[in-house]
């Protein structure tokens, strides 16, 4: 699907060099091509992909489609495998799981139920019970690496954030994902190169200069964090010389502090 995406925007490039009158018919049918595409995907897809598409909006759309996971699980739906927004990205579950969790903060505004195990912690626990490997990603970079504040949130609101990404963040650690794989930020920006990579590319930039610990990622965003560094240390996150110049790049006096006695206090 990608190939006629390509195919197409190649097309519409060519054309715009050419006859102006022309080219704006031949556009605008273009256009149209690709905006059916992306809004019936399913029109291009085969029956399996399309199982692969209800195993993505089962797990991103969590919150109401637990039972719908579990009945596709149970149908045999492969668990490190979806395709996402229109139809063929190819996605991994955990991947999704990951990158997102449930938010309990309005929730207890309107004062709602929180359920136990939360939605997300539901996901996770379905996939790994159907097979699922822990080990395909750097999980735990995952869920530290993507978290982060929104300016305008208030105090409360950025303690309850915390609280729900540890929440997940240590359900995963539960399940043995690796809480010192490193990851690359780079293979996460969907702008240039996450919905491309092929997984062997993904793996070797997460090997690369480049690539972060999940510590160095949570001391870096300073002592608001300091639980989730708690956390990963807790699990066994190792402490190395590169975490002094996260705990500077946080630029939070704290944080520098409290690394560098830990750091020290080991030598």
């Amino acid at each position: 699907m990608k190939k006629i995406i390509s195919f197409f925007i190649l097309t519409l490039i060519f054309l715009l060099s050419g006859c102006d009158f022309i080219n704006k018919q031949l556009e605008k049918k273009v256009k149209n091509v690709l905006t059916e595409i992306r809004e019936n995907a399913v029109n291009h897809m085969t029956e399996e992909q399309k199982e692969n598409r209800r195993m993505y909006y089962a797990i991103n759309w969590y919150e109401d489609n637990p039972l719908l996971l579990k009945e596709l699980l149970e149908n045999g739906h492969n668990p490190d495998l979806c395709f996402g927004e229109c139809g063929w990205i190819e996605s991994n579950p955990l991947l999704l799981v990951a990158e997102s969790h449930y938010t309990t903060y309005y929730r207890l505004l309107r004062e709602e139920k929180i359920p136990n195990p939360t939605p997300d912690v539901q996901m996770l626990n379905l996939l790994i019970d159907y097979g699922a490997d822990i080990s395909l990603y750097p999980y735990v970079f995952v869920i530290v690496y993507d978290s982060f504040f929104i300016g305008k949130k208030g105090y409360k609101e950025q303690v309850c954030y915390v609280e729900d990404t540890n929440r997940l963040l240590k359900a995963f650690l539960d399940k043995g994902a690796d809480v010192n794989a490193k990851g690359n930020g780079k293979a996460f920006d969907w702008q240039t190169y996450k919905d491309e990579l092929t997984y062997d590319e993904f793996k070797k930039m997460c090997q690369d200069e480049n690539a972060t610990s999940p510590l160095y990622e949570a001391i870096k965003k300073g002592m608001m964090w300091e639980s989730q560094v708690d956390l990963l240390l807790e699990y066994g996150a190792i402490l190395d010389k590169s975490c002094l110049k996260a705990a500077e790049l946080s630029n939070d006096k704290e944080m520098i502090k409290k690394i560098e006695s830990i750091y020290y206090s080991h030598q």
